[in-house]
């Protein structure tokens, strides 16, 4: 089972770039390349990057946050503090994916 399972996450869009933050605080666990390159598929929830949020590392910080880029390899600029304001917004991946399914634009085959 990958390593994704079960954390909740919330999806963002800015300038056109999907970016996934997956908290990792509770249950830290190393991501693997192909885990971080199987959430970016469409039966994932697709990403250009994805921000996996860690136990802080420095005093009077949120997180430790390292990131991902949707072909499982980590992006530079890792040792960003994360302020995590929208904690009331994770929601768990299968959750995303009912409420996506439930509010697809209708396709031309239905």
């Amino acid at each position: 089972m990958s390593t994704l399972a079960g954390h909740a996450f919330v999806k963002m869009n800015g300038l056109g770039n999907e970016i996934v933050v997956v908290d990792m605080r509770a249950t830290p666990a190393p991501i693997a390349a192909e885990d971080a390159r199987a959430a970016a598929q469409p039966a994932g929830a697709p990403y250009d990057q994805m921000m996996a949020l860690y136990p802080p590392r420095t005093p009077g910080t949120d997180a430790y946050v390292r990131i991902y880029n949707s072909d499982g390899s980590p992006a530079g600029a890792e040792d960003r503090f994360a302020s995590w304001q929208e904690r009331q917004a994770l929601v768990r991946l299968d959750e995303y994916q009912e409420l996506e399914q439930r509010y697809a634009a209708p396709t031309d085959d239905a």
